[in-house]
């Protein structure tokens, strides 16, 4: 789930009241192309709501689609009561981030 971005996505996740929650997290790199800063600012919102009811939430794909994501991450957790984390940090591993370095990666050979 992208975001959540959506008021139906939001409320159908508190609603529910997992322990633990994954979640693509907002595409901050699409914000001013297709994701409108105002968007872009709610899923953070819904984010940091959501953060504050679910002890644990893993992110990963849209949001850690570049080192933002990580700086995200880090301001979103000095806010809320649970835990926000990359998914590798469930197999103690560090994000490697290797959509950001897509065509470097695919210019080695």
């Amino acid at each position: 789930m992208q975001g959540p971005i959506s008021k139906n996505s939001f409320e159908y996740i508190l609603k529910e009241s997992p322990d633990i929650l994954i979640i693509s997290g907002p595409p901050h790199y699409l914000k001013g192309y297709i994701l409108s800063e105002k968007d872009f600012s709610k899923s953070l919102q819904n984010l940091k709501e959501i953060g504050n009811h679910i002890p644990q939430i893993i992110v990963d794909h849209h949001l850690l689609r570049n080192a933002e994501g990580l700086k995200i991450i880090k301001a979103l957790n000095k806010s809320i009561s649970g835990i926000l984390m990359p998914a590798s940090q469930l197999v103690n591993k560090k994000p490697l981030l290797l959509e950001s370095r897509r065509k470097k990666l695919s210019l080695k050979k």
